[in-house]
């Protein structure tokens, strides 16, 4: 099944992999004994108002 990973991320390590293989690659890794979270890619872009700003 198709996975990769970065490292380029601070102290966590990401998985990726595509929609068909989520729950088979979250399971492989879990059995590690890692804890894992399940992410999706955020949405569009968009600007925020100045007061909803971080910075």
């Amino acid at each position: 099944m198709p996975a990769w990973f970065s490292t380029d991320t601070g102290a966590t390590v990401y998985v990726n992999t595509d929609s068909e293989n989520v729950d088979a690659v979250e399971e492989a890794v879990a059995a590690t004994g890692v804890d894992t979270r399940v992410w999706e890619v955020g949405g569009p872009a968009r600007v925020l108002d100045e007061d909803a700003a971080l910075f």
